[in-house]
């Protein structure tokens, strides 16, 4: 779990689970209000960028 401490502020839990010969990765963002995290998907793409981040962490597992 981290907080997002600079705007805007969240607080993000980061779960790993096996399954089989694969993990599923969980991320969970809880934000102030629902209007809060409508904007920030909508003004800093957080959705699109998460699965930026994720799809480069599995190049980087994959390359190991």
């Amino acid at each position: 779990m981290y907080d997002h401490v600079s705007g805007p502020k969240f607080q993000a839990t980061v779960t790993f689970a096996p399954q089989g010969d694969k993990t599923r990765v969980t991320v969970r963002m809880l934000f102030e209000s629902a209007e809060l995290r409508d904007y920030t998907a909508r003004e800093f793409g957080s959705v699109e960028g998460l699965q930026q981040t994720l799809g480069r962490l599995a190049e980087h597992l994959h390359s190991a």
